[in-house]
This record gives structure tokens, sequence and C-alpha cells, in this order.
């Protein structure tokens, strides 16, 4: 009997030990706060086509889906896809998700590809400590609240091309171990990007770190691009290694100025 009570206690911890995806996705259609912890997640956690999808006025070929809960997840695997944005190819409609309350993925692991393209976070937005063992894909994604990638570990691209945050981001000691885009991004207050690691390309091009950027003990170990790039006051690129071409071409400020 005592065996059998055992064996009950083991199997249902194991059950708990994994969730599917689909049952996220009713949490989220039920308007149900999301909150997970060393659990597995299992299936591609498909976010586009929510119950609450709708056709953008201003767009005939695209719909949003908005999800309306708080997102925590904690020390969590995700086995499948994260999908917040989806373009059918055949039918010329993208697909987006947007967020409306505090999302956090930490210490999480990501098999497969995960891709907030063109998503809106408007609370909160916290990625810290995680393990993206494919592509991310931020691109032209919107952040109104204060965010953080810091302690990363990005094992493809990372695509934050466009991205566009409103209040304070943090990405230290984080390794890139895929190129790096950063184009076109605006950091409104003085970023940090100290101790990282780039071991690929860190595309950089006309971005504008308007109150500065910390990027000290950081570096470059396949070449960097910051041509046209905007260095605010205090700015540091003190103990920075740059290895393979970099291009400084039309930014305000050189490396060999240290930028103190």
């Amino acid at each position: 009997m005592l065996f059998v009570v055992s064996y009950l206690l083991i199997a249902n911890a194991f059950a708990q030990s994994s969730v599917s995806a689909s049952e996220i996705i009713d949490k989220i259609n039920n308007g149900e706060n999301v909150s997970y912890q060393d659990v597995s997640i299992s299936g591609d956690l498909d976010m586009t086509q929510l119950d609450n999808a709708a056709l953008d006025s201003k767009n005939n070929n695209s719909y949003s889906s908005w999800v309306n809960s708080e997102m925590e997840f904690k020390n969590c695997t995700f086995e499948g896809k994260v999908i917040a944005h989806f373009f059918n190819e055949s039918t010329h409609t993208s697909y987006a998700t947007h967020f409306n309350e505090k999302v956090v993925f930490e210490n999480c692991e990501f098999k497969d590809e995960v891709t907030f393209k063109h998503s809106k976070f408007k609370g909160e937005a916290m990625f810290d400590g995680n393990k993206f063992n494919d592509e991310l894909s931020c691109k032209h994604s919107s952040f109104t609240k204060a965010s953080s990638f810091s302690s990363t570990i990005f094992g493809k691209e990372a695509d934050f091309k466009h991205t566009h945050f409103s209040e304070n981001t943090g990405f230290k000691s984080s390794i890139f171990q895929g190129e790096a885009d950063f184009k076109h991004v605006s950091f409104p207050n003085h970023q940090d990007f100290s101790n990282v690691l780039f071991e690929r390309f860190a595309d950089f091009k006309h971005v504008n770190f308007k109150k500065g950027v910390d990027m000290s003990k950081t570096i470059f170990k396949r070449g960097s691009d910051f041509k046209h790039a905007h260095f605010g006051a205090n700015s540091s690129l003190e103990n920075t290694v740059f290895k393979g071409e970099t291009d400084f071409k039309h930014a305000n400020r050189t490396p060999s100025k240290n930028f103190r």
C-alpha cells in the first residue's frame, strides 16, 4: 500500500511538471493570469489567433490579438516555438500579438524559435536570465514600460531592428552567440551594455543612445558596425575589446576617445 501511495505521488509530481501550450492559451482566452514555475511547456505556444483577434481598422491584411492578463514564467522550458507574430505568405495577411499587462520570462530555456515581431508591450517586460537556443525576433516591437534582457544567452540571431523602447532597458552581462541586430534603435535613457559578449557580428548602424551607454568590458569578437551611431553624454567604452572589422564612420564619437 505504501508503495502504491508513493508511486501515485511521484506520478502526480511528474504530471504537474509538464503543461501543454493549449492549456496556457485557454487561460489567456479566459482572461486568467498565467503563472508557471519549474515546468516544461509542450507544443507551440501560438498566441496569434486568440479569441479576441480582430482585423486592424487601418490595415485590411492585419489581425491583432491581445493578452489582457499578466504572464509569468520562471525556470520554465519551452519545448516548442513561442509565436506572437505570423505572416501568411499565400494571403499576405499578418497576425500580431500584443500584451496589455506585465510579462515575465525569467531563467527560462527556449528550445525553438521565439518571435515577438511587431508586438506591443504595454506593461513591464522582463526577459532576464533566459537561454534562447534558436532565433529571437523583436523586430518592430515596442516596449512602453521598463524592460530587461540582462544575463541572457542568445544562441542564434537576435533581431531588435527598429525596436522601440520608451523607458529603461538593459542587456548587461548577456551573451550573443549569433548575430545581433540593433539597427535604427533609439534608447531614451542611459543604456547598460557592460560585460556583454558578442561572439558574432554586431550591427548598431543608426543606433541612438540618447543619454549615453556603458559598454565597458564588452567584447566584440567578430566585428561591429556603428555607422551613424549617436552616443550621448557619459558614454563609456572602458576596457572594451574590438576584434574583427569595426566601423564608426559618421558616428559622433570614436573608440580612440574612450568616450570619457
